[in-house]
């Protein structure tokens, strides 16, 4: 991404659904040349577009229909029309004054309304005001996808390799790999395979002890020490701060539950040696226990707000 502008950084990362615009702070209109958002707007003749324009004030006769700027009708302080040389005392009677009170001195052209034109500071160009780009500003946040994406070092938007190790994958490969390897057991028979569901929290206690961040670091200790328990095939991705689902090749129902203890004990581990708590729920899951017509990542889903809150899977 280098020599990326930020606003192109940005709209990089949000197609890449890595950040997602938290609040609204500020909506710029920029040149459309060259996207500086310091722009002069001035007003110009309709006519000729000149800015040497001024406000008069304009008087019609009704005798004549004359129209003219308010001195061509002074005569010795007294209003005279100067094309009738009729005597305008009464407003409304023998005369008015219209509308019209901007004049153009390059072109003579008398109008209500100035044009308003943007010209911008940095490269001279001229815009239309409601032609112009409009620049939103806000705070951004990272999505679950983008802080996978943080986590496992993904360059360029290139999905994480399809490698079979511990440190873990994207949730679209994972999900991809499930699926593939969910079809695999149900053809052949004896393939067996386990898939686990996880969330993790550092107990209230210490949350208010350790503080959001030391709460945090605490579970990426949980983490570090969770992937020393898997195997070279098992692997693991990281859904958001406090859910990871786990797939276990070979590995029967029995199997899985074995697993889900140690890493119950591991929990336990942690809490001693960190003189803190960390809580672990969990539940196992055989290929028999997703029916076939429902694709993984919506059998996925459906559970994971069950774990995250701590009901029954």
């Amino acid at each position: 991404m280098d020599g990326e502008t930020p606003e192109i950084l940005l709209d990089t990362l949000r197609a890449r659904g890595w950040i997602e615009q938290a609040h609204l702070v500020d909506r710029l209109r920029c040149c459309e040349r060259c996207r500086s958002v310091h722009l002069n707007y001035l007003d110009v003749c309709p006519g000729c577009q000149s800015l040497n324009i001024e406000e008069k004030i304009y008087i019609h006769c009704f005798t004549c229909s004359h129209l003219a700027p308010q001195e061509k009708f002074l005569r010795q302080g007294a209003l005279a029309c100067p094309n009738c040389q009729a005597r305008l005392r009464h407003v409304g009677v023998d005369y008015n004054r219209p509308l019209e009170q901007m004049y153009c001195r390059d072109c003579a052209m008398a109008f209500t309304d100035a044009k308003v034109v943007a010209r911008c500071l940095g490269c001279g160009c001229e815009h239309d005001p409601e032609r112009l780009s409009v620049l939103n500003v806000g705070t951004y946040a990272l999505t679950d996808s983008g802080r996978q994406a943080a986590r496992l070092g993904i360059e360029g938007g290139a999905a994480a390799p399809m490698s079979l190790q511990p440190r873990g994958m994207t949730t679209e490969a994972f999900i991809e790999l499930a699926d593939w390897m969910m079809s695999l057991a149900r053809r052949h028979e004896g393939t067996e395979l386990v898939l686990i569901g996880l969330s993790f929290y550092a107990d209230r206690e210490l949350e208010l002890l350790l503080g959001e961040g030391g709460a945090h670091r605490l579970a990426q200790v949980f983490l570090g020490r969770l992937r020393e328990l898997m195997r070279d095939t098992d692997v693991m991705v990281q859904v958001n701060d406090h859910l990871l689902w786990m797939m276990l090749p070979q590995t029967n129902q029995a199997g899985g539950e074995v697993m889900l203890e140690k890493i119950s004990r591991l929990a336990g581990k942690v809490v001693q040696e960190n003189c803190s708590g960390i809580e672990v729920r969990g539940a196992v899951y055989a290929p028999e226990d997703i029916p076939d017509s429902l694709p993984v990542e919506q059998f996925l889903h459906s559970i994971d707000g069950r774990l995250q809150r701590g009901l029954p899977c």
